[in-house]
Order: C-alpha cells, then sequence, then structure tokens
C-alpha cells in the first residue's frame, strides 16, 4: 500500500517538494490569509493520443472478483471530495439520492473562494448586469473557439441558479460570503468581469459535508483503482481500502468523476503541457490537496474516454525564485516562494535588463509574454513607495488590495508585509539604495538595467507608456530608496483540460457519444477552455464547477431533462 502522502507512482510527493523549495505559505498564513481563487492562466498544447513523452497513461489494473472484500449500492457514485464532487453529492442528497463519495485523501478537499456566476440574487441586489452574449464572446475569443460554446452557454443560463441555490446553504450557515461588483478603475485597459463571489472556503465545505452525511457517505483513504462496465455503460467502481482490500460500489444512476485534475503528476504535465512546468517555479501547496494525480482521467480514458486535444493550465505570476536558479524542467525549483505581489503591474525586466512588454495585463498574457524572454523568468522591481502604488493599481479579483463593500480585500497590506519580509530573509529578495547596486544583485547587466529604470522613469513623468502603452493612472515611476527586486516565475494552480462532455456532464468518447453511466465535473472536465485561461471572467472555472455539479445532481434525480 503506497504512503498517504504519495501523488503518484509517476508524479511527485508533498515530503519531496517541502524539501526542495519552501512554499512561503507560512508567509501566508502568519498574515492570516490563505488564497483559494482561480482568476489566472497559462497553457501549451499537445494531444493527449500521442504524448510528447513519458508513459503517463498507463493500464487499467485488473483486480479479480475474488480480491472483492465488500461490496456497496448506492444511486450516485462521486469520486472525489474536492468542490466539484462536494457540490454534486451535497445537491443529489438534498434531491433524495443515496449518495458515496470515495475519496483518496484523510479529508476533503477545498472549497474555493471565488466563484463566477451570472446573474446571481446578489448581482440583483447591487444592480450588476452582465451581457450573456458579451462574456460568451470574450470566453470564446480567449481559447480561439477551440472549446464548446454550448457549455458555455449552459454556464451563462443556469450560474446564477446554482449560486443562489448555494448561497441558501450558507446562508443556513451563518458562512460569510460577498458579490464583488467592483472591477477596478475605469481607465484600465482589460475589462474585468464583475461575476465573481466571494465565500469562506472551510464554512462551505463544512456545510455541504454535513448535508452529504444526512443521506449518503464520504469513504475517505479510498483511493478510486478502475471503472466498472457492463456493455459498455458505466456501473460503478472499485477503490482499495486503506489496509489494502478492495470494495467495488455499484450505483444505480450514474458515477460522477471529479479528482481534480493532474496538477501533481509531473510525468502527465511534461508530456501534454510542457509550458505549464516551464514557465512555473513553484507549486502552491496550500492552494489545493495532495493526490491530484489525474486518476478521474486516466480511468476514463482506460474506459473509453476522449481527452481534451489542447491542454490548459492556471498559472498566476506569484513565485519568487533565488537569482541564478537552474529552472529548465523543474518544477518546482528549489528554494522557490510565493510571492503573490507579483500580480501587481510594477515594472518587469527580463535577464537582460530589458522591459519587455506591457506588465499591466491578464495573467496568462503576461506568462506568456515571459515564454519568450531568457530562462523563462523575468524581475519584478519596485521603490519603497510599493504600499501607496499598490493601492492606486487598484488590482482585482485575486490580487485586490482594495477592499470591497461588505468584505475585506483578498490580501489586505499586513499580508504583502509579512511576504516581504520572509521573501528579504530567504534572500529570493534584494534591496539597494541605487539601481547600479541592485543590477548585480539581481544578476542583470548593469548599464543596460539603469537605463531601462530611467527610460521607464521618463515616460512615467510624461505619463504616457510609449513603449508598451500601460495605462497611465499605473505608470508610476521609481524614486524612492531603498529599492527591490526579485526573480520571478509562474505558479501553477491547476490543470483545466480534461475529459470531453457534453451539456450534461456525460463524458464522450472518440465518436462524441456518451459513456453511459459516466459524468464528470471540475478539473477532470474538458470542452470549456482551450490552452489559456480567461483570468478577466473572475472565478469563471470555479463558477463552472459549481454549474455543473448542481446540474449533474438534478439531471440524475430526474429535474432536469
Amino acid at each position: 500500500m503506497k504512503k498517504k502522502e504519495e501523488i503518484s507512482s509517476n508524479g511527485i510527493s508533498r515530503r519531496d517538494f517541502l524539501k526542495g523549495a519552501a512554499t512561503g505559505a507560512a508567509a501566508v498564513a502568519a498574515a492570516g490569509v490563505l488564497p483559494g481563487c482561480a482568476t489566472a492562466g497559462a497553457a501549451g498544447a499537445g494531444r493527449a493520443d500521442t504524448p510528447q513523452g513519458g508513459d503517463w497513461l498507463g493500464q487499467a489494473p485488473n483486480i479479480p472478483d475474488r480480491q472483492i472484500a465488500e461490496t456497496m449500492n448506492c444511486d450516485v457514485l462521486v469520486i472525489g471530495a474536492g468542490m466539484g464532487g462536494t457540490l454534486t453529492a451535497a445537491r443529489a442528497a438534498e434531491n433524495g439520492l443515496s449518495v458515496i463519495v470515495a475519496e483518496k485523501n484523510d479529508t476533503s478537499g477545498l472549497m474555493r473562494e471565488y466563484i463566477g456566476v451570472i446573474d446571481s440574487r446578489l448581482q440583483r441586489a447591487h444592480n450588476t448586469r452582465i451581457d450573456k452574449g458579451e462574456i460568451i464572446h470574450e470566453a470564446t475569443r480567449y481559447c480561439a473557439n477551440r472549446m464548446d460554446a454550448s457549455l458555455l452557454t449552459v454556464w451563462a443560463n443556469e450560474s446564477g441558479a446554482a449560486m443562489d441555490w448555494f448561497l441558501d446553504i450558507l446562508d443556513r450557515n451563518n458562512v460569510p460570503n460577498v458579490h464583488e461588483w467592483d472591477t477596478g478603475h475605469p481607465a484600465a485597459i482589460y475589462k474585468t468581469w464583475p461575476t465573481s463571489h466571494r465565500v469562506n472556503a472551510p464554512g462551505s465545505m463544512n456545510a455541504l459535508n454535513a448535508i452529504v452525511n444526512r443521506n449518503g457517505r464520504i469513504l475517505y483513504e479510498t483511493p478510486m483503482k478502475r471503472l466498472v462496465q457492463q456493455g459498455g455503460r458505466v456501473t460503478g467502481a472499485i477503490m482499495q481500502r486503506s489496509d489494502g482490500s478492495y470494495l467495488q460500489v455499484t450505483a444505480s444512476r450514474g458515477v460522477v468523476i471529479a479528482t481534480g485534475g493532474y496538477t501533481l503528476n509531473l510525468d502527465m504535465l511534461r508530456a501534454l503541457n510542457p509550458f505549464a512546468v516551464n514557465a512555473s517555479g513553484s507549486i502552491p501547496f496550500h492552494l489545493m490537496p495532495a493526490g491530484l494525480a489525474g486518476d478521474g482521467i486516466r480511468a476514463s480514458i482506460w474506459a473509453g474516454a476522449a481527452f481534451e486535444d489542447f491542454h490548459t493550465a492556471m498559472i498566476f505570476d506569484r513565485t519568487g525564485i533565488p537569482q541564478g536558479a537552474e529552472t529548465r524542467n523543474v518544477l518546482p525549483v528549489p528554494g522557490a516562494a510565493t510571492w503573490v505581489l507579483g500580480s501587481q503591474p510594477f515594472l518587469r525586466v527580463n535577464m537582460l535588463g530589458e522591459r519587455f512588454s506591457n506588465e499591466s495585463v491578464p495573467y496568462d498574457y503576461g506568462m506568456h509574454a515571459v515564454a519568450n524572454q531568457p530562462g523563462n523568468r523575468w524581475v519584478q522591481v519596485f521603490d519603497s513607495n510599493w504600499r501607496e502604488n499598490v493601492a492606486r493599481f487598484a488590482a482585482t479579483g485575486c490580487a485586490r488590495v482594495i477592499p470591497v463593500e461588505g468584505g475585506p480585500a483578498f490580501f489586505p497590506m499586513h499580508v504583502f508585509e509579512g511576504m516581504m519580509q520572509h521573501a528579504l530573509s530567504s534572500g529570493n529578495m534584494v534591496r539597494a539604495d541605487t539601481m547600479e547596486e541592485l543590477a548585480p544583485k539581481l544578476l542583470l547587466p548593469p548599464a543596460t538595467f539603469v537605463n531601462t529604470v530611467r527610460r521607464y522613469n521618463e515616460l512615467c513623468d510624461r505619463g504616457a507608456d510609449e513603449d508598451f502603452f500601460k495605462e497611465s493612472f499605473r505608470m508610476i515611476k521609481l524614486d524612492k530608496p531603498p529599492f527591490y527586486g526579485i526573480t520571478m516565475m509562474g505558479s501553477l494552480l491547476c490543470t483545466l483540460d480534461g475529459l470531453r462532455i457534453n451539456t450534461n456532464m456525460q463524458v464522450l468518447d472518440s465518436n462524441s457519444r456518451p459513456i453511459e453511466g459516466l459524468f464528470c465535473t471540475g478539473n477532470d472536465s474538458g470542452s470549456f477552455f482551450a490552452s489559456t485561461y480567461p483570468s478577466r471572467i473572475v472565478g469563471i472555472a470555479a463558477g463552472r464547477t459549481l454549474t455543473f455539479s448542481k446540474r449533474i445532481a438534478d439531471l440524475l434525480a430526474g429535474k432536469v431533462s
């Protein structure tokens, strides 16, 4: 039996990660905030049927009937007790269905704090209006139409009602929630959509688990080993208990795959999405449970499911790395640490000391620009006015510093203060009284770097970025010592490519036919994103999960056709 901390035989363990890298989670936790949004991304591309190296798929294990020590029956079997699985199970239980949830870890997963929807009662109370056609066009454009637009329509039409159902649960259990209607400075170049609803993550999960336990069971430390089929229909699954024995569960109405994607399976990442590996310096474990190894995706492929062609990951621009660290095909980078100020639009230069792009762009745009620079990294530079400047930037979503009405900023200023001290003490961040002194500490060519800063300050004085056209209100010169610099990479939050599904969330085979009895939600599901993540539609990934999970449970209960 594998140790609990293992991710997979071909993945990365939490212990190995912590040996080689400082996540920075301690600094965040000490400040009283654990980030849990889903608003950034970037990706590479490849084909699931012709992987670029590594036997990531493997074969379904042969488990003879004589090895099955126990059997169970239920209406709905949910594989995975993260956000998608728990939402599905709770709604199914409310609908009067008997539910069994099988979870490989010893506790439930995490609820995302940012959930993006359209037309919830909180939005109506704030008179928030979102044009469905406009936002669908934006999401479609973002992924070059390489997705199933009908799924976007399902999200647009049903997400408000799904959120209202969830809000009712939160309100009954006194779980804090707030709609972020204020989407930033009106002069911002890139529009941020007022989709976001922030919820208290631990309280949300506790409330949902209580519902599940009233009409079902959550089996912890019970990883799925393979699905069971009869005549092509998925009828259940075989799981393994912590003592090594096998359990087979038969589900009369359906099996729901919700194992969270494959963020922690490095073989899959390297084969399918090498950009995600090379662009990222860390995997923020404080944002995810252990075990995201693609279990549900691989088991479904063994059962005949089709996997996405365009491989997509959500990557924040929030990892500080040691100067000169080797990063190529290395994830996590030893010594990497979370640095949430990386999302703020301060000056960015490459390792040649040159400015290379507009810093005020969606997360994924910035990551794509960095991919063309030496070493897949950049240096963020700012001065001692950084507190005032962060407030002036008026960033939103999970980069928000300015409080929203009815709720605090996601990262209050004291979080930045704590992380600043952590970065300086670890040596990832350096400071100096002059730019000439700062350059060698960052391994940058002094003359080029100093000229770059001088040019940037001149543009700030003019109030017009003639080089890359950043908004004038975010062009703030660097003139108050000491000056700070930190070498940056991305933070891999989650994978977003998965199993192809239809509008009933049924998993499809390679001929686009539904596999009877098999459904999918959350980051195991595909057909919704392609190559990159529309980070300015704040919380759309979690909003999709909420909407699709509720829809699956209602379909299985016969409430929708």
